[in-house]
């Protein structure tokens, strides 16, 4: 017998909604390839907040801080075999936010827009439907697209050549919508994750803005792998056949221990009624490795052999950072620099060694 938290929308799913759309939905997915059957969602996020948790001293006084308020909608889509994630749709408040300063935005890796409450309404939304459908016609693909029916995604009068929209019931998109069954969560582990760590590098300052929880997000996206997106799939529509080496778990096993902390935003208000947005083009779909401030690195003659620190590590990752989002690189370089920052990563988390309790009160006899 264990304690749990009730959350979610799980005991609103109408499931005699569920078994009469399925078996007629799974015959028209099975008319496309497993590559293009699409599904679509979105999701808020504090993108500042911070658990609500920490280790302490017994007898001293823990301070914490107001939880942060500061929000954004980001906008999901994604293929049933895991071949494709579309460029994350970030929509915040402010038009040019000051972060943005001499910023180049089709350079980010994900699209920015803005709404006064930070929601995705129903101008915005036709004006990214009608962008993918002119990708699938110059690809010469016909596309099936999965949606929730919220208010904002209105279709009506689109002349959508190449994709056909598919509704889910309503009440059902806790147990239908893939992104939910898991691909929404493995994101915010990747972002969450990155945000802690950062304000552990920085004790405990998190001056984390707009800019920086884009390229996170985009990082985040980039690090969800196809196998748990084919899982996530098959859990919500369950006929697609998975290989033996995609047996693996949805998500990354160090993120187990702050799921509430995850899971903090998952009811935030993401779609109003509609008010008018622009939508930023952008063409540009290989997410920009983070960039911050360079620092330089020493190198002295005789020290080839000797390992590298920490700190020449990532000064040094930070300088092919610079270079990625500076000068006109291959795909091919973006994503072995990303294979490379997760390898340093790793290996440096390898090298740390736990410390008893008693270490920390040993006497300097110096």
């Amino acid at each position: 017998m264990v304690g749990l938290q009730m959350c979610g929308e799980s005991t609103k799913v109408d499931e005699n909604s569920v078994n009469l759309w399925l078996p007629n939905f799974i015959i028209v997915k099975n008319s496309y390839a497993p590559r293009d059957v699409f599904n679509m969602d979105k999701t808020g996020i504090f993108y500042t907040l911070m658990s609500n948790r920490t280790l302490h001293f017994k007898g001293e006084r823990c301070h914490g801080s107001a939880k942060s308020k500061q929000r954004v909608t980001v906008v999901l889509c994604c293929n049933s075999d895991g071949s494709e994630k579309y460029k994350a749709w970030v929509i915040g408040k402010s038009h040019n936010p000051r972060c943005f300063k001499n910023v180049d935005k089709s350079h980010l890796p994900c699209d920015y827009t803005h709404h006064v409450s930070s929601w995705i309404d129903a101008q915005a939304f036709r004006e990214w439907l009608l962008k993918l459908d002119q990708k699938m016609i110059a690809q010469h693909r016909h596309i099936l697209l999965t949606l929730d029916n919220c208010a904002a995604h209105k279709t009506e009068n689109l002349n959508l050549s190449n994709i056909t929209v598919y509704f889910f019931p309503s009440n059902t998109t806790s147990r239908l919508q893939p992104l939910n069954q898991g691909i929404t969560a493995n994101l915010k582990s990747f972002y969450k994750a990155k945000l802690v760590k950062f304000a552990i590098e920085n004790n405990g300052n998190v001056k984390w803005d707009l800019l920086q929880a884009i390229k996170a997000l985009g990082s985040s996206w980039n690090a969800v792998n196809q196998q748990t997106i084919k899982r996530c799939f098959n859990k919500a529509w369950p006929n697609i056949v998975l290989t033996d080496d995609e047996n693996l778990d949805l998500l990354p096993p160090a993120f187990h221990s702050f799921e509430d902390f995850v899971n903090a935003d998952n009811d935030l208000a993401i779609c109003p009624e509609p008010v008018l947005s622009t939508f930023e083009d952008s063409d540009n779909d290989i997410p920009v490795p983070a960039t911050t401030s360079l620092s330089s690195v020493d190198s002295d003659e005789g020290n080839d052999h000797l390992q590298p620190t920490r700190e020449e590590i990532n000064a040094a990752l930070r300088v092919l950072a610079r270079f990625s989002a500076t000068m006109n690189v291959s795909e091919q370089f973006k994503n072995c620099l990303e294979t490379i920052a997760t390898e340093c990563a790793i290996k440096m988390a390898s090298k740390l060694k736990q410390k008893n309790i008693t270490d920390f009160f040993k006497v300097n006899n110096q």
